[in-house]
């Protein structure tokens, strides 16, 4: 986690009268554009928003109260899953989903693509990767079936897992689809490593001036060039001009149906 990797800017070649050099292609030739390209660069994938991030972190005492301990547990049970996976047969997907920012309905999106799975006579599971109430708010306001040793809530048919350190079982129940809630991307615990890991990746977006400063950063990060990216609460009039904002990522922009 602490090595970044960023493509490097070009600028066009020019000749000694200033004049921009043109290749047998008839296009501009270009060039790396150095060591002052560096900031630029780290702008444009998002790194100077994530040290930004990194920073505050230090200044606020966040890996003095979740240091080495934390990291080395989250490392462990990722190796447990991955154990788990290469000793289960059949080809199980896995599905990551957060939201750009609070409240744009990460959870009932996840739960919405569980259910749209069982109507494909699939089967699929929720595990909680955030530090919401969500289940434990499940837990007190309806009737739930919990299965305390596997760390599972089942709700309406929907199984939810929140413990983590039970991923091993979880894996082995040999579901079609497993789909990882993981709340909100700026977020202190948001897991980019364990996100980028998943088959499939999605970003829960929103079109009102907040959400789309929220939206805007994560698109501006070239980790997530190949994630899908989910409209919530938008109308319809307000659909092309968004599909055109979200330039090369159009064919990655969905839009739910209100």
């Amino acid at each position: 986690n602490s090595v970044m990797l960023f493509e490097q800017g070009e600028l066009p070649l020019v000749d000694t009268n200033g004049k921009m050099l043109i290749g047998k292609d008839m296009k501009v030739r270009e060039a790396s554009d150095g060591n002052g390209g560096v900031f630029s660069s780290l702008r444009k994938t998002g790194m100077l928003s994530d040290m930004k991030d990194q920073l505050e972190k230090c200044l606020n005492g966040y890996y003095d109260a979740n240091g080495i301990s934390e990291v080395e547990e989250l490392q462990k049970i990722a190796a447990e899953e991955q154990e788990a996976r290469e000793a289960a047969s059949g080809d199980s997907k896995t599905i990551a989903i957060a939201g750009a920012c609070r409240r744009i309905g990460t959870t009932t999106m996840a739960v919405q693509v569980i259910r749209y799975i069982q109507m494909q006579g699939k089967t699929a599971c929720y595990i909680q990767m955030n530090d919401s109430s969500y289940i434990n708010d499940m837990k007190d306001w309806y009737t739930v079936t919990e299965d305390k040793e596997l760390g599972l809530v089942t709700f309406q048919g929907v199984d939810h897992y929140y413990d983590l350190n039970k991923i091993r079982n979880v894996i082995e129940k040999h579901y079609d689809y497993y789909v990882y809630d993981y709340g909100t991307y700026f977020d202190g615990n948001f897991n980019k490593v364990s996100f980028l890991e998943r088959d499939i990746q999605i970003f829960v977006v929103g079109s009102e001036p907040g959400e789309m400063t929220d939206t805007r950063k994560i698109l501006e990060s070239s980790f997530y060039n190949t994630s899908n990216y989910v409209f919530n609460f938008t109308s319809e009039a307000d659909r092309k001009d968004l599909k055109e904002m979200m330039e090369e990522k159009a064919e990655q922009t969905y839009f739910i149906e209100n």
